[in-house]
């Protein structure tokens, strides 16, 4: 009897919930409607959040969400249709099974309902973690030399070398041997999940922060302190939250020595395949700047051997081989001797060498060479002489509002800054470089002017004056810091007399 009074107040609970299940059952069944209804809104969200900029990504917890919504529909509806199959019968023990997940369903229901609007409320997208700059334009090299040691680089960052240097002569080629490398590393977003470019600045020394601001430029970070020490935390920081995997920084230029921690460059890492590790890669004109920086890999780059200078030469010349040997013989001792008055380095020998294209006659590559040595033996000093022989190419442009757009590129693009191509030219029309007009005064349409733009870069860009590289359907230009020089180095009267500068 004792038992039979102890469980009256169970039963009754049993009887009241079952008798209540019906409106329970309804509300569950509008409660699925509701979030069905919501999660077409989130969808169409989305998609409207993503038009208004592509680079945006959906949250990580908006994904967590609708799984949490397919689950819970799941569940929801198999309880409804349990609750169908025992209707007949109130005290089946199919319905009885259905009654204590109700209760439940109908928490979770309007908690996913709630937290919906609240997703709805906060923005359904971010943006994506810049983690890549651009590819850079390079000069491909010929010769087993710069592959050689192209291999021995990318052998070292893909074995996660903490420091790597690249050392050598003036004009040896090391900024664009850099960027072969980053090149290579930008193409790999698997092994690298973040490739950065930085041009060091001239004194970083004695202002770290000038420093600090390169590199936060180059990974799209901008500071809210002016102090050193907390700006280097706040660097570190940013870097290591980017994500999971392997970093890599391209330091290019580097005058002296600098401690990594000082800065806020979190070099190292752990060895752990999905910690974050951070390699330093950096240019600098001494090897005693990378034992200072206590390298873990030191590259060293010399001028190209007299062979490889020859062929790089005849190669940027487009030389005809169909001639005779002769003729050829006389023809590869011409480019020997051109070579090595550009002292062997491979940016001069470019320029050179394209500023010639379409000369065949043996005569022309004469005089080409006579021109060359005069200015040469003239001038002492190992950039003197890079920059009059890089003045060389520019003597050979005619046109003078091909000139004057050249040295206005320049002042447009500082080191280590890519332009959109269109960009440009349209500075060069605001700026009168490229004339609306015809000669006799009618106006140009702008697919005229438009197109003398596209030819004028593409005559700069064929002398090696300007780099042109395209990105996801952009094209952008850049300019050599050796060319940067140089054009700084003209003069009024050695632009020409039409220029409007």
């Amino acid at each position: 009897m004792d038992m039979i009074v102890e469980n009256i107040p169970n039963v009754y609970n049993s009887i009241k919930a079952v008798k209540e299940m019906p409106d329970k059952c309804f509300e569950l069944t509008g409660l699925l409607q509701q979030i069905d209804s919501r999660e077409r809104d989130m969808v169409a969200q989305l998609k409207k959040e993503k038009a208004c900029n592509p680079c945006k990504k959906p949250k990580a917890y908006v994904e967590t969400y609708f799984e949490l919504v397919r689950n819970f529909k799941d569940n929801a509806n198999k309880t409804l249709k349990c609750y169908g199959e025992g209707r007949r019968n109130m005290w089946n023990l199919i319905r009885i099974a259905v009654w204590p997940q109700l209760d439940n369903l109908l928490e979770e229901g309007k908690g996913l309902l709630n937290k919906a609007n609240q997703l709805m409320m906060e923005g359904l997208t971010h943006s994506e973690v810049y983690s890549r700059g651009m590819r850079l334009p390079v000069v491909e090299l010929i010769g087993n030399t710069t592959k050689g040691l192209q291999v021995e680089g990318l052998s070292s960052i893909r074995k996660k070398a903490k420091i790597i240097g690249i050392h050598g002569n003036l004009g040896a080629g090391k900024t664009n041997f850099m960027k072969l490398l980053h090149n290579d590393v930008h193409g790999d977003p698997e092994q690298y999940k973040g490739v950065f470019w930085a041009g060091a600045p001239q004194e970083q020394l004695t202002n770290i922060r000038n420093l600090q601001d390169c590199i936060a430029e180059a990974i799209q970070f901008k500071f809210e302190d002016e102090n050193v020490t907390r700006r280097s935390g706040l660097l570190a920081a940013k870097f290591k939250n980017m994500a999971p995997g392997h970093f890599v920084l391209f330091l290019d230029n580097v005058k002296e020595p600098f401690r990594m921690h000082e800065v806020g460059i979190p070099i190292g890492g752990t060895e752990t395949e999905d910690d974050f590790w951070c390699t330093l890669v950096f240019t600098a004109s001494s090897e005693d700047i990378c034992n200072k920086m206590n390298c873990s890999t030191k590259i060293k780059m010399d001028l190209l051997p007299e062979s490889e200078a020859r062929e790089l030469f005849l190669q940027e010349a487009g030389w005809n081989t169909h001639c005779t040997r002769s003729y050829s013989l006389r023809m590869e001792k011409i480019a020997t001797d051109v070579a090595k008055q550009c002292a062997r380095m491979p940016l001069v020998i470019t320029v050179m060498a394209r500023s010639m294209t379409g000369k065949e006659d043996i005569c022309e590559w004469n005089n080409r060479l006579n021109e060359l040595k005069g200015i040469v033996e003239d001038i002492h000093g190992d950039e003197a002489k890079i920059l009059e022989q890089l003045k060389f190419s520019f003597n050979g442009i005619k046109d003078h509002t091909v000139r004057s757009c050249f040295l206005d590129a320049a002042k447009e693009l500082p080191e280590g800054r890519q332009l959109p191509k269109q960009s440009l030219i349209q500075h060069w029309v605001q700026n009168g470089r490229i004339s609306r007009k015809r000669t006799r005064g009618a106006i140009l349409t702008s697919s005229v002017i438009n197109d003398r733009g596209h030819t004028i870069i593409k005559e700069l860009q064929r002398v090696y004056l300007l780099e042109v590289v395209e990105l996801d359907g952009t094209v952008y230009v850049s300019m050599n810091k050796w060319i940067r020089k140089m054009a700084e180095k003209i003069t009024p009267e050695e632009e020409g007399p039409y220029c409007e500068l």
